[in-house]
């Protein structure tokens, strides 16, 4: 009655599961019991520590399991983007599965109309443009806006704007206290070319004559 778990196709153990649960008819609310009773190796860890109550709630499990093998909606984007043809694949079978992957990320964002991909595309292509602290911390706050995405991003910008150091404070304050004059209030002159050429030369004799 159960497909046998396999960890290395937990996707395609759950779609066997819910097609052989509804071709048996069984009600959604029995679902979470067999499915624990199918778990194994790390999936079974996951849902050990789960509440009475979470653990009889299918979609919470499945959740659940899905997040221990990193099956989350960053990890489906990641892999319809990385998909690439394989030399054994024609392009039909590379199409499909580029398909499948998609659909799978949509559904992991809960993507039901085209106001909600529009912003799955748009969020997505803000977090290429940005730095990669700053998209890193925006796929922690799981945006699904682009409004919410630029709003974030700027409020991490401002906590980690770097600070001045009290010596980088002292130096510019000193430098924007110089005057552009000479000790008798008058304006320095800009010399040209030629007159701060001799002026090093003569430098330069003095020195060599001290010597």
């Amino acid at each position: 009655m159960i497909p046998r778990f396999d960890e290395n196709n937990v996707e395609v153990f759950f779609t066997q599961f819910e097609t052989q649960m509804q071709g048996l008819g069984l009600a959604k609310e029995k679902w979470a019991f067999l499915l624990r009773s199918a778990l194994t190796g790390k999936a079974l860890e996951a849902i050990c520590t789960l509440s009475v109550e979470q653990g009889s709630d299918y979609e919470f499990l499945k959740k659940t399991v899905l997040a221990a093998y990193q099956l989350v909606p960053e990890a489906y984007r990641q892999k319809f983007r990385n998909c690439k043809k394989q030399e054994s694949q024609t392009y039909v079978e590379f199409a499909r599965k580029k398909e499948l992957l998609f659909d799978k990320w949509c559904h992991s964002k809960e993507v039901s109309d085209f106001k909600d991909l529009r912003q799955l595309m748009l969020v997505e292509e803000f977090q290429r443009c940005v730095g990669e602290d700053v998209k890193t911390y925006l796929t922690g706050q799981k945006v699904n806006d682009l409004t919410t995405a630029a709003v974030t991003a700027d409020e991490y910008a401002l906590l980690h704007k770097p600070k001045q150091s009290k010596s980088d404070k002292k130096f510019d304050k000193q430098s924007s206290s110089i005057p552009n004059q000479n000790s008798f209030g008058n304006k320095v002159p800009k010399m040209c070319k030629i007159c701060q050429i001799a002026i090093q030369i003569a430098i330069t004799c003095r020195i060599q004559f001290l010597y």
